[in-house]
């Protein structure tokens, strides 16, 4: 989060397992169900962000905090298989 308003999705530096494309593109996929977030193909590569404000609608919150919860299960999946 930064103080011009702007929480950043720091793609890439995203660690196994995704480092993987078709991991990436699901977490974008996730956040772009969120009105007024659009990350790009080009972007997954990237930090893009998201505006603050586009966070302050509560069904955009939850779906942001949905993605990132799901992306930790991810994350603990991959972890305990290996």
């Amino acid at each position: 989060m930064w103080t011009y308003g702007k929480v950043g999705c720091y793609f890439e530096h995203f660690k196994t397992p995704f480092d993987d494309i078709r991991k990436k593109k699901e977490m974008q996929s996730k956040l772009n169900e969120i009105e007024g977030v659009h990350i790009s193909d080009d972007q997954l590569s990237k930090r893009p962000s998201v505006d603050l404000s586009v966070l302050n609608n509560v069904d955009n919150f939850k779906k942001f905090t949905s993605a990132y919860n799901w992306f930790l299960e991810e994350v603990k999946k991959y972890e305990n298989n290996n």
